[in-house]
């Protein structure tokens, strides 16, 4: 197959990487074994392919290390850029600028999650509030933009269910916030 794509340097590494994979694979099933019987080597083995891969042999070696052996991989960086904090979005013509809007996503969400707002028209200060279900305060921002988009680290957050609010000058709108591990 090499041969046939013409194969060469990173693409054939990577190439190789896949076959041996799935050279485990077979190897599995023939002695009768599945993921959750993976012997000290194949674990290496797939170690080794998680570092070196960063095609398909890669992301399902992470993915079989994951679910067999409880490894935990994270695409996220490492630390917020603070100009990303807080930034504009622009608004789609809508006939509804009138109206406060906050929306969370992802959600359920994992690693981290971007609260997108719009207040109304001659409201340019606003709290983002994040409780968890007794009410505790976890977070809180001031949102000093007519519209924009804030960015939280739940990493060291535990996973459940907790509540967002954006308010200010009378005006309030909540939701709620699914955090999974």
């Amino acid at each position: 197959m090499p041969a046939l794509y013409n194969l060469q340097q990173e693409a054939l590494a990577e190439h190789n990487r896949f076959v041996s994979l799935k050279n485990m694979q077979a190897n599995l099933i023939s002695s009768g074994r599945n993921l959750l019987e993976l012997q000290a080597d194949e674990i290496s083995q797939l170690e080794a392919l998680t570092e070196q891969s960063t095609g398909r042999a890669g992301k399902q070696a992470r993915n079989m290390l994951a679910f067999a052996a409880g490894y935990t991989y994270c695409d996220c960086p490492t630390q917020i850029d603070s100009s990303l904090k807080q930034t504009n979005v622009t608004a789609k013509p809508s006939g509804l600028e009138q109206l406060l809007h906050i929306e969370a996503t992802p959600n359920p969400a994992k690693h981290w999650v971007s609260f997108t707002y719009g207040l109304p028209m001659g409201l340019s200060q606003a709290v983002l509030e994040v409780f968890d279900v007794q009410g505790r305060l976890l977070g809180k921002e001031q949102l000093s933009k007519n519209q924009g988009q804030s960015l939280w680290d739940i990493r060291g957050i535990k996973a459940g269910i907790y509540h967002y609010r954006l308010s200010g000058s009378g005006f309030s709108q909540s939701g709620k916030l699914v955090i999974t591990e």
